[in-house]
């Protein structure tokens, strides 16, 4: 069975906002069934990762956002990312989901997530697309309301 017969793209984006590099962390068959779903997946990459030996607030301390394998479906109400990184509150795992376009888009594009490292000198946005990530940068949205 192809891993996009499991709902997944079979690939996870990832961005180091330091250096600007980027590069594409495979989604292998046997990990899209063991660990189901955005948050699955998520707690594989932050242990990988060894996020428990970061400090919360570094640069070293990764965003992961995941989809699930629902994600871009016909089912209703299962198109959702999960944001997960350590917490600074709990020094632990900390979990936030999210539904809207964004999942359905980051799918449509081919990935299944992405993990976020570093930290930009200034502010910056990621355009991502099926070849991957350009970092943009953002000082021309910085310090304005969402109307604005």
């Amino acid at each position: 069975m192809a891993i996009a017969m499991l709902g997944y793209c079979g690939k996870i984006l990832r961005v180091n906002l330091s250096n600007g590099n980027s590069s594409t962390v495979p989604l292998t068959k046997r990990d899209a069934q063991l660990f189901i779903g955005g948050s699955g997946i998520g707690v594989k990459l932050h242990y990988e990762l060894r996020t428990y030996e970061k400090e919360p607030f570094s640069g070293e301390n990764p965003l992961v956002i995941m989809s699930g394998p629902l994600t871009a479906t016909a089912i209703p109400g299962t198109s959702k990312l999960i944001f997960c990184a350590r917490s600074p509150l709990t020094r632990i795992w900390g979990e936030s989901a999210s539904g809207g376009d964004m999942p359905v888009y980051l799918k449509y594009c081919g990935w299944d997530g992405i993990i976020i490292e570093g930290r930009s000198e200034k502010p910056v946005y990621l355009k991502v697309d099926e070849n991957g990530a350009e970092i943009r940068d953002a000082s021309h949205v910085w310090g304005k309301g969402c109307y604005e």
